[in-house]
């Protein structure tokens, strides 16, 4: 009987179970499986969580007191690079997460391991064009700056990547157009746990009205001041409720729509559910993006969707889970508003049709999906191990 194929994943930040290491750690419980086995290698993670599928590379106590200094966090991911390319043998899988390095990179080919790379966003290349275009638009200063290096960076890592997993087809698109070949795109999904949405808390009572919300980072990339507009715009009875916290100067560019009655800023929440069950449309007209987990959350919770083609994910069908739009077209956002707050028939329908798609995209059947595509993959390179050009 062929032996599993052993796969080892490196995410190269301080580890907690939030954002994206919350993408790692589910995506990597659930890729286990028959034919696939393997774990995380973080630099360290808080006291309080723990994992079968999470290897730290330094004792807790330690881990977490080097990442309180610049220098002692260097410390803390230098040494976990260096074991988690110890523990790597010829023919397993090196799947590497956004920060790694390119000696990572070259190291696991060194060592003939097979070499996957998770795109959670667009290309740099595209993500620079799209934002510089953007905070120019607005005449704000960029919050983060993407440099030519950067991009030359991801060029040189992809050159060594075997495979190349896509969340969605914004972002397989990007990376092809970049030059990274078509068939070693392995195009998925991200999903959610169901366990994590469990209760029946509301962030807000309604008070009548259709209550709207956005829930992530407050920020030009998620095209937050599109919506702003666009409520303004609207002037339907209800609220604007937004969840996370203010990026990019937008709560000082926007501070008089904002101090309006009609919108509620709650700040950041951990209790993300308690505030999907406070509203009836999820918007999120993001510009740039890689396949967000709130629009699976807020799908499965029975919400319509409003969304762009980045939000969207490849997973919101426009007129099916909800209405799919370009982010800067105001006058569609503004119509596609005043048509949900006229129309609760036809959002209650979108939110039904949401709440059933999420059950195909529940960690477990996502995990499942992407193991069957990458064992696929593997098997049509040939013999694990083998040379590669």
């Amino acid at each position: 009987m062929k032996p599993p194929l052993a796969f080892k994943s490196l995410f190269q930040n301080y580890f907690t179970d939030r954002a994206v290491g919350h993408t790692a750690i589910s995506l990597v419980k659930s890729i286990n499986g028959p034919g696939l086995e393997g774990k995380l290698w973080v630099p360290a993670h808080p006291k309080n969580y723990s994992s079968p599928f999470l290897v730290p590379a330094l004792p807790l106590l330690a881990g977490n007191l080097l990442f309180k200094t610049g220098p002692g966090t260097r410390f803390a991911l230098a040494w976990t690079r260096k074991a988690f390319l110890g523990a790597l043998r010829e023919g397993d899988l090196a799947y590497l997460w956004p920060n790694v390095p390119f000696q990572v990179f070259q190291a696991a080919r060194e060592k003939r391991a097979l070499v996957a790379a998770e795109g959670i966003n667009c290309h740099q290349a595209l993500a620079k064009e799209i934002l510089e275009e953007e905070f120019s638009r607005l005449g704000l200063r960029p919050s983060s700056t993407i440099t030519d290096e950067d991009i030359e960076d991801e060029k040189k890592k992809l050159a060594l990547t075997d495979f190349l997993f896509a969340p969605s087809p914004m972002v397989a698109a990007s990376f092809a157009r970049e030059g990274f070949p078509k068939e070693r795109i392995i195009q998925g999904s991200y999903g959610w746990d169901p366990s994590a949405l469990a209760g029946e808390k509301k962030a807000l009572e309604p008070e009548g009205g259709l209550d709207v919300l956005f829930v992530g980072r407050i920020s030009v990339r998620k095209g937050a001041h599109y919506l702003f507009e666009a409520w303004a715009e609207a002037g339907i009875e209800g609220r604007l409720i937004l969840a996370g916290r203010f990026y990019d100067g937008l709560e000082k560019k926007y501070a008089g729509l904002l101090s309006r009655p009609d919108v509620v800023t709650l700040g950041f929440t951990s209790d993300v559910g308690s505030v999907y069950r406070s509203g009836q449309v999820l918007a999120f007209p993001s510009l740039e993006e890689g396949s967000p987990l709130v629009t699976y959350e807020a799908m499965s919770q029975g919400l319509a969707l409003l969304v762009s083609p980045m939000a969207a994910g490849g997973v919101v069908r426009d007129g099916k889970e909800g209405l799919v739009l370009p982010p800067g077209d105001r006058e569609a956002w503004t119509a596609a508003l005043r048509d949900l707050a006229a129309h609760p028939e036809k959002r209650e329908a979108l939110g039904r049709a949401g709440r059933e798609r999420a059950l195909e995209f529940t960690w477990d059947k996502v995990g499942a999906r992407r193991r069957e595509a990458l064992l696929e993959a593997v098997a049509a390179l040939g013999p694990r191990g083998k040379a590669r050009p």
